[in-house]
């Protein structure tokens, strides 16, 4: 649905936005815990 481009249905979008959400948090976590690996050296 998302390469096709036919999310047009608000329900589409919430289901888009709440099953990518873990992924997103997932990747902010990764991120500043690399971070912070970086800085302590």
């Amino acid at each position: 649905m998302l390469a096709a481009g036919t999310l047009v249905r608000p329900i589409d979008i919430a289901d888009l936005a709440l099953h990518g959400l873990p992924w997103l948090v997932l990747a902010v976590r990764l991120g500043r815990m690399a971070q912070g690996q970086n800085r302590s050296r």
